[in-house]
């Protein structure tokens, strides 16, 4: 108990000894604190380091890069593939190009053109000032800082509508890609009907095939056709001509891929032709003319604390060292 205050009692004094010694010592502890704090404060201001604004928009991206189905059932939300899929696109080099053209940032962000590294300093300034965030609600969040306030809203909104291009772009690519690797395979399919109706024709004396031409008609025409080449198959195989009815058997056969190749070749010539659903903006960038950067009052603030905790402690430091 005794060494317990004891202890105390010592603990209590060594207080006392450091509030006294502030006490005593609190005009250099305060003209420290206030010289630092000015410090801080002229430093941050617009003379010394030029403020940034700060612009943002919030966007959702949508469930289908498909136009048809878009339209047909699924107006949604994109989840997390096709958020990361617009991430990627807005970070992509292809709209980060486009946007340092539109918007001059070469001369924007005062970048040395003649320096060894200036792709460098370009690169490291955009991504400084330009942040792609997914938010916790599964929205994409773009955040652009610049010195000037408009400039900084309009790169916001901006890289959404060039993403919505690179986008359209890097799909109708693909798209069109498809539809040409399409299309010469029904060309091939087409001109392979046409010799085989020639072949029919020729062997049956007859009219009956009409090859590739057999598009052109209506669904009625086409069952009507198609209903005429089973009954003569009927006969042929009833009259035990099995070459006559295997020809045209062949034929049908043939016929009905060139149909199923028909609708995949119009599709993919839709899907090649149609815009990709853009993404749903639901918070435009507006101007705003609140300084975002550097937070003044809080570096002041800061600033003033470090002084002051510094002071004090060069004053306990000097302190130790001159007592015997």
């Amino acid at each position: 108990m005794i060494n317990d205050e004891s202890k105390h009692s010592e603990m209590t004094n060594d207080t006392n000894l450091v509030w006294q010694l502030l006490v005593k010592k609190r005009k250099f502890v305060l003209l420290a604190t206030l010289l630092i704090t000015i410090t801080v404060y002229v430093f941050t201001s617009p003379w010394v380091i030029k403020p940034k604004y700060k612009s943002e928009i919030i966007v959702y991206p949508p469930g289908t890069n498909s136009a048809k189905i878009f339209i047909e059932r699924d107006p949604r939300f994109g989840a997390d593939k096709e958020i990361d899929e617009h991430i990627q696109i807005f970070e992509s080099v292809k709209l980060r190009d486009s946007i340092i053209h539109k918007y001059d940032l070469v001369t924007h962000y005062n970048i040395d053109t003649a320096g060894p590294t200036k792709a460098y300093q370009l690169h490291a300034e955009y991504n400084d000032n330009i942040k792609i965030d997914r938010t916790r609600y599964n929205s994409i969040m773009v955040t652009v800082y610049d010195t000037d306030p408009v400039l900084a809203a309009a790169i916001a909104n901006d890289i959404i509508t060039i993403g919505d291009k690179v986008k359209n772009e890097i799909i109708h690519t693909n798209l069109m890609q498809i539809f040409y690797s399409i299309e010469r395979e029904f060309k091939l399919k087409s001109n392979a009907l046409d010799e085989m109706a020639l072949k029919v024709n020729a062997a049956t004396k007859s009219t009956i095939a009409e090859g590739a031409k057999i598009a052109t008609l209506n669904t009625t025409d086409i069952i009507r056709q198609q209903a005429n080449i089973q009954s003569y198959i009927k006969v042929y195989t009833e009259q035990q001509k099995n070459d006559l009815a295997r020809l045209l058997q062949q034929y049908l056969n043939l016929m009905e891929s060139y149909f199923l190749l028909q609708q995949n070749y119009l599709q993919a010539f839709t899907n090649a032709n149609s815009d990709v659903p853009s993404c749903y903006i639901i918070s435009p960038a507006e101007v705003s003319y609140k300084k975002a950067f550097p937070p003044r009052l809080l570096l002041t603030l800061a600033g003033g604390a470090f002084g002051f905790f510094t002071a004090w402690f060069i004053v306990i430091v000097i302190n130790k060292f001159n007592q015997p």
